[in-house]
């Protein structure tokens, strides 16, 4: 005899379950699935955010497929955390074995990370997964996991973004909020960024540093805004104090 399923009754446990993390992918032409879902081409060559959030900023290099310039394909994809930068390219030789180099503030130069040679700076830290040349791991200290691959000459890059950045990334990976609709929205420039791209730094005064010094951007920090650099003789946030030399 089996159970009266009318008069059954059955208590499931009161379980919670963990904020999954997001994960943008960009594949071949290159075809884009943002954080949030939202599928779309993206044909145009150059150097693009794929992602910026509070200490991370992944970018991606589309240059024309080689051979023909009826396609593009991602070249070279770069993670960069605070002072450490790590670059994966695609291979120019035939093969399917990536080329990787990183910098970090003690060198201006990139190093090359040899195969099969992890690297840890920190909490930041480049793997080769599972061995293999032709696929790499880049963790950022913000757990932001960059995972790179190539397949027939054709670099793939998936980024896997924890529950905690909810809604603090842009680029091309989306706001990362579940909202397909805002994926293409444009945001407002953070502070101290101007123009049409937000491409311009903005510094206090008018011009920038009243013309007394270099509106520059602190290494430590990706989206820290701008501060000017006075000149010789003079201080203050827009550079607009005069020091002049000896006792007062």
């Amino acid at each position: 005899m089996g159970t009266d399923c009318s008069v059954a009754v059955t208590t499931f446990p009161n379980i919670s379950l963990a904020p999954l993390p997001g994960v943008c992918v960009s594949f071949g032409d290159p075809h884009t699935t943002s954080l949030s879902g939202t599928n779309y081409n993206m044909n145009s060559a150059g150097s693009f955010v794929l992602l910026r959030s509070p200490q991370t900023l992944v970018q991606a290099l589309h240059v024309p497929c080689i051979g023909t310039r009826s396609c593009i394909r991602n070249d070279e994809v770069s993670v960069q955390a605070g002072t450490v930068v790590v670059s994966v390219f695609a291979p120019i030789d035939g093969t399917n074995d990536l080329v990787i180099a990183y910098r970090d503030s003690g060198s201006s130069d990139l190093q090359a990370i040899e195969f099969p040679v992890s690297l840890r700076l920190g909490l930041f830290s480049v793997e080769w997964y599972m061995g293999v040349r032709h696929k790499a791991t880049i963790r950022s200290p913000e757990n932001v996991v960059v995972t790179a691959a190539v397949y027939f000459g054709i670099l793939s890059v998936a980024v896997q973004v924890p529950a905690t950045l909810r809604g603090q990334t842009s680029g091309l990976c989306g706001a990362f909020d579940g909202d397909l609709e805002d994926d293409f929205s444009w945001r407002p420039c953070l502070p101290g960024r101007t123009g049409t791209f937000c491409e311009v730094l903005d510094c206090p005064g008018e011009p920038d540093c009243t013309m007394r010094g270099q509106c520059r951007l602190d290494s430590q920090s990706l989206n820290a805004p701008p501060q000017c650099s006075c000149n010789a003789g003079f201080a203050g946030a827009a550079c607009e104090q005069l020091v002049c030399a000896g006792r007062r």
